[in-house]
């Protein structure tokens, strides 16, 4: 038996094993890879990613899709829910909902960063789960409804779907205006908010068997009842709440769905829930907050722990009322709740509260490069705060055991070389392409003779991971010894070892 073990030389070792499937680009005006998202999934193969860009996708062959049975990734390009809407524009003349799940789709069938709103059918307005469970995470279902039952969402037949991050709210149905659950179905709804269904109540639950699991949930002011029933026994506890999730709806029409910085589904860093819903906070008042990032220059090859925030407050009032609990960085990241002190930073008369950031946290959250504009809210008291401070963020080159950045046009990519898969017969190649570019990716023997190319083709900007089974161009396997892996484009090149061992 062969496995793979992994040496690194120029790259960041990291743990997956994922297979790489082709990825489709989806636009709203048909002028991607696909002409509409139904035949990107038709056309798909398990392991693929339909990339939605951001506009409103309506009409046949962009609503009523199913996933028909497909291990396949639909998500948002921007991960913003609000920026990427399925409009099924159903009615009762017109039935038409979001998605299916009804070939016995699992967890690898993923849908994320994108609204599902008008849907309307018998059952599962939003969408339909029969025996299957997929993943759903930061999506919002709003606006639907289900004739019968699950205007949001329907769960039948041993249905265990699970949804991380998703906002439910104003669906409607003769039962489970929010979902619907029957015959053994399991769904598991974590850091969630099932907020204002019209009609049918927030959860309802037909038939023998159903065990839906919510945690750091928000289920309130649904007509018909919120914690009601069978999952009464599950408020207040795992941090479930019934409280009002405070949209910003008009305070932000944008973002409707964002959470106004006083929210309780923010920073419940007591209960260790994070934010729930599928947006953070986009709005806030109360109190402008002076904010000092320090460094005001970062570098993200640095290897700090922390990010540093000084707070200052309006005139009259006392920094030690700053909730730490309640401190969040972008909507995103929130505080340690230690350490943490009050003290005159930058010696001007006017006390401040300091907090800090996890610098990995923040760095995963940060979007863009040069100059980024940092929002921190929070509450002080009854009040809440909120202020801005830009920074620069550097891109200049980088050690090439990180990747390598030339100017802002230069940025090409990141290479990761994974370790061995569960079955310990192969290994993956990470490719994080920041910009369209021209990827080459080949195994070599010691005497640098190209024995396999697993990639040579443009690579729009994603993550890509690319499967390399220890065979050579002829499909047979290679012999016990020392390989690599050599990832080039025009701007960037790098080298890992690969040890082949019996």
């Amino acid at each position: 038996m062969r496995r793979l073990t992994l040496i690194m030389v120029t790259a960041v070792l990291v743990l997956s094993t994922t297979a790489l499937g082709r990825t489709w680009y989806i636009r709203p005006d048909g002028t991607g890879d696909a002409p509409d998202i139904s035949t990107g999934i038709t056309h798909s193969a398990n392991g693929d990613t339909l990339l939605l860009a951001d506009g409103v996708y309506r009409g046949a062959g962009n609503t009523a899709l199913p996933y028909q049975g497909k291990a396949i990734v639909i998500r948002s390009q921007s991960g913003d829910p609000h920026a990427c809407v399925i409009d099924c524009a159903g009615s009762d003349s017109n039935h038409v909902r979001g998605f299916t799940f009804n070939q016995r789709e699992r967890s690898r069938s993923v849908l994320e960063g994108v609204t599902i709103r008008n849907g309307y059918a018998n059952e599962g307005g939003g969408v339909y789960c029969w025996a299957a469970s997929p993943t759903i995470s930061n999506v919002i279902l709003s606006g639907n409804v289900a004739v019968y039952s699950g205007g949001g969402l329907y769960c039948g037949r041993g249905s265990a779907p699970v949804l991380t991050n998703v906002t439910l709210d104003d669906n409607s149905a003769a039962q489970g205006g929010g979902i619907y659950c029957t015959y053994y179905s399991a769904p598991v709804i974590q850091q969630s908010i099932l907020s204002y269904s019209r009609h049918g109540g927030a959860v309802v639950l037909g038939g023998p068997g159903n065990s839906p699991v919510f945690t750091c949930c928000d289920i309130y002011g649904n007509t018909g009842g919120d914690w009601n029933g069978e999952i009464s026994i599950q408020f207040s506890q795992s941090g479930n709440i019934c409280e009002d999730p405070l949209f910003c709806m008009e305070a932000n029409p944008d973002e409707p769905y964002g959470l106004h910085s006083s929210s309780p589904c923010i920073s419940t860093t007591e209960s260790g829930c994070g934010i729930m819903g599928a947006v953070g906070i986009g709005c806030a008042s109360g109190h402008e907050a002076t904010v000092d990032i320090d460094p005001n220059v970062l570098n993200p090859k640095s290897r700090r722990r922390w990010l540093t925030c000084y707070l200052e407050l309006p005139e009259g009032h006392d920094p030690h009322e700053i909730d730490v609990s309640t401190v969040v960085l972008n909507g995103e990241v929130s505080a340690e709740m230690r350490p943490t002190a009050v003290g005159d930073h930058d010696a001007d008369g006017i006390r401040d509260r300091m907090v800090k950031f996890s610098w990995p946290d923040v760095l995963a959250s940060l979007e863009s490069y040069g100059d980024v504009e940092f929002e921190v809210s929070g509450q002080a008291g009854t009040e809440a705060f909120s202020g801005t401070d830009t920074v620069r963020v550097l891109t200049k080159k980088w050690d090439s055991k990180h990747f390598t950045y030339g100017t802002d046009s230069d940025v090409t990519g990141e290479l990761r070389v994974i370790n061995p898969g569960e079955d310990g017969h192969g290994s993956a190649i990470r490719l994080d392409v920041l910009v369209p570019a021209h990827v080459k990716l080949t195994i070599h023997d010691v005497r640098g003779r190209v024995i396999r190319t697993l990639l040579d083709e443009v690579k729009h900007p994603d993550s890509y991971v690319i499967y390399w089974d220890a065979k050579d161009t002829s499909d047979a396997g290679v012999a016990p010894g020392v390989y690599f892996v050599h990832f080039e484009t025009q701007k960037y090149r790098a080298i890992n070892k690969i040890v082949v061992v019996r």
